[in-house]
């Protein structure tokens, strides 16, 4: 009778003592979490705290995954992709999806099954993007069909409909991109434009903003190699604008990229030279310069150089005449002489006018508007400017 009933005293001691062994494990997952959950509160949302946010949904996901929570962990762990794909931390998503693949404790055949499809996914999008690239551009569409190009649209597709069922927004961005260079290869490539801006809107809000910057910098490039240089403009300048949002004034105002600087020249040439800062001015609110002083110094200032610099800045000059105009303090088609020095590390000084205007709100937007003047370094004699200007300039 005493032998019967020793299993059943030990599964009751063992059912006793479970909860006790397991307790303070629990606690300190709970205390890991409740930590982390306070780490992400502090973090901004934004691209540069993008790999830290991903580490810390990370380790809540561990923690579920040792509390045996798996929905949860699950739910973290693809908070976690979101942010590592947000600051565009590829070896730590790659990293986590290798972790993640395969089951194992607390960890089922189901969870797994699904992150190993992501990354199954992401590991073959590489050899499309080559297969892809290889592909002849046509300005119309081909005569007889491309077996490969058929081929590829399936392939994509296919993986299309794996990052649209699991809600990865990086990669349908990145297969879009790649369905646009198809397009390309089809003899449509407004259609490969209208794709990659689809990409980039898909990234929008802090998803994914390297991938959305590497798809509208190739939008920009296909539309200025298609004849329009204004749209390209367009998307370089919001680029420019939102890579230095974070600068001071002064800086961010020198801050242009090279794209800017190469558009804009073709802009000026076909439209003018107001065509760059009227654009800029409505779509980023401010207008950017070209800091010519970067440069190593040269032996002496050219005519072309100082003309390439005066075409980026003198407008400054005239803003001050057309806002004299409308204090009443000058009148339309009043001639004003201006002239000042070049300094040899590029800034100027030593500003006259005649008439003079000394003491004047014009004098002061004059000598304001001559500190932003950035010319080319250069060794030698101190170089002169004489500049005539009128009020209707």
């Amino acid at each position: 009778m005493r032998a019967s009933l020793r299993p059943a005293l030990l599964l009751a001691t063992l059912q006793l003592s479970a909860p006790a062994l397991a307790g303070p494990r629990e606690e300190r997952e709970a205390e890991r979490i409740k930590s982390c959950q306070e780490g992400l509160a502090e973090l901004e949302a934004s691209e540069a705290f993008g790999y830290k946010r991903g580490r810390l949904h990370e380790k809540i996901g561990d923690a579920e995954r040792k509390r045996g929570h798996v929905k949860a962990a699950r739910m973290a762990y693809r908070a976690a992709l979101d942010a590592y794909a947000s600051g565009g931390s590829v070896k730590s998503r790659n990293r986590l999806l290798g972790r993640l693949r395969k089951p194992g404790r607390n960890w089922t055949r189901k969870a797994a099954a699904a992150f190993n499809e992501i990354r199954d996914s992401w590991r073959t999008l590489p050899k499309l993007r080559r297969r892809a690239a290889k592909l002849r551009r046509h300005a119309e569409p081909p005569e007889r069909p491309d077996k490969r190009l058929q081929k590829l649209r399936e392939q994509t597709a296919g993986l299309r409909a794996v990052a649209k069922r699991w809600d990865d927004t990086d990669l349908q961005a990145n297969l879009l991109a790649i369905e646009g260079r198809l397009d390309a290869a089809s003899g449509d490539p407004a259609a490969e434009i209208r794709r990659l801006r689809e990409g980039a809107r898909l990234c929008a809000k802090e998803r994914c903003p390297p991938t959305r910057r590497r798809l509208l910098t190739l939008a920009a490039r296909r539309l200025e190699r298609a004849g329009d240089p204004e749209e390209a403009f367009r998307i370089f300048v919001r680029l420019n604008a939102e890579a230095n949002e974070r600068l001071p004034e002064e800086q961010r105002r020198y801050a242009r990229s090279r794209h800017v600087s190469r558009v804009c020249a073709s802009l000026r040439r076909e439209q003018g030279a107001a065509a760059c800062r009227t654009i800029e001015r409505k779509v980023a609110g401010y207008v950017t310069f070209h800091d010519f002083s970067r440069g190593k110094p040269r032996s002496g200032l050219t005519e072309a150089k100082i003309k390439a610099v005066h075409d980026e800045y003198l407008h400054l000059m005239s803003a001050c005449l057309i806002a004299s105009v409308r204090r009443k303090e000058a009148v339309p088609g009043e001639r004003y002489e201006l002239a000042w020095t070049i300094r040899n590390d590029g800034r100027a000084d030593n500003l006259e006018c005649e008439p003079d205007v000394e003491g004047d709100k014009l004098d002061a937007c004059f000598r304001e508007a001559l500190t932003w003047f950035r010319y080319p370094r250069y060794l030698g004699e101190r170089s002169n400017i004489i500049i005539p200007l009128a009020v209707n300039d």
